[in-house]
């Protein structure tokens, strides 16, 4: 893991993560980061770790901190811990492996599972202090792609083998809002802004939309249609929503920008250096895009897996889409 400059992209330091990194956020000055089957606190200046902490499992599909709690899912179970010293707060287990994204908002955690025959879907919530369970909401789907809080309300974007959807829920009940259908094959991404909720999906590889829903009623606002068969990451900000997509064979990576309100194109950015064909996530900070993009994905025989390797992270003007810098690990 590596601290860059974010208006040069220079490095600042270099951490030896313990295995791949499946989440990091930053939270008063220090780096939280969900490795192997360990989650490390690290100074967020110079790198050094603070301490750690093993949770036993060796899927860790999400980490978030809020008001000095670190909470970490991990299999079939997620933990809070003290975030000065990694001590174990509590712990809840589930009969589910988590899926979907953790989110913690106004003393709560939210966490999606799925069962391990693929048959059913269910969003959990916690007391965020104590852990014990509030309510649980079972969808329709087998598989939940993703999870987000907004204003009391719950948006969880989930599928099945013939369809993909977004539920709103009460935030304090877990009763149903109400359900879209989505267009798609495939769920990738869902976020909330300014009474929006923006949720991507993709078409049998063929094709990438994007649909802006009334965050109160589920109408949907509009549609867009991308160029790219993948979608990998969707954010909003300042009235504009930035999307990632990959083209056909993984040949191509690009990020476009649209208007927030419409869905009117603002313009596009297809990514040049080595040519990369694997976009894993979009950050807009002070008027600048990063994205985390491969130039190699090395698929595995017989695993249905693969890894990324020649890993890059570009700088776009978040106005124009044009590279301010690019940074590559391992360089």
């Amino acid at each position: 893991m590596d601290a860059l400059n974010a208006s040069s992209g220079a490095q600042l330091w270099s951490y030896q993560s313990r295995g791949y990194v499946s989440s990091l956020t930053v939270s008063n000055g220090a780096v939280y980061v969900s490795s192997g089957t360990s989650v490390d606190a690290l100074n967020a200046s110079s790198g050094a770790q603070l301490w750690s902490y093993q949770t036993g499992d060796s899927y860790l599909s999400s980490l978030t901190v809020s008001n000095g709690v670190v909470y970490v899912s991990s299999g079939t179970s997620v933990d809070a811990l003290n975030a000065s010293n990694g001590a174990q707060l509590w712990s809840y287990q589930t009969g589910g492996s988590y899926l979907s994204s953790l989110t913690v908002s106004n003393g709560v955690v939210y966490i999606g599972t799925e069962d391990y025959n693929n048959t059913s879907v269910s969003v959990d919530a916690l007391n965020a202090s104590s852990g014990a369970q509030l309510w649980s909401y079972q969808t329709g789907g087998s598989y939940l792609s993703s999870l987000t809080v907004s204003n009391g309300v719950v948006y969880i974007g989930a599928e099945d083998s013939t369809s993909m959807f977004v539920d709103a829920l009460n935030a304090s009940s877990g009763a149903q809002l109400w359900s879209y259908q989505t267009k798609g094959s495939y769920l990738s991404s869902l976020t909330v802004s300014n009474g929006v909720v923006y949720v991507s999906a993709s078409t049998s590889n063929t094709s990438v939309f994007v649909d802006a829903l009334n965050a109160t009623s589920g109408a949907q606002l509009w549609s867009y249609q991308t160029g790219g068969f993948f979608f990998s990451s969707l954010t909003v900000s300042n009235g504009v929503v930035y999307i990632g997509t990959e083209g056909n064979n993984y040949t191509s990576v690009s990020v476009d920008a649209l208007n927030a309100s419409s869905g009117a194109q603002l313009w596009s950015h297809q990514q040049v250096e080595q040519v990369p064909t694997y976009i894993s996530s979009l950050k807009v900070s002070n008027g600048t895009i990063y994205a985390s993009t491969c130039a190699t994905y090395v698929y595995i025989s017989n695993s249905g897996g693969g890894g990324c390797y020649n890993n890059y992270v570009d700088a776009l003007n978040a106005s124009s889409g044009s590279l301010i810098w690019y940074y590559q690990f391992g360089s």
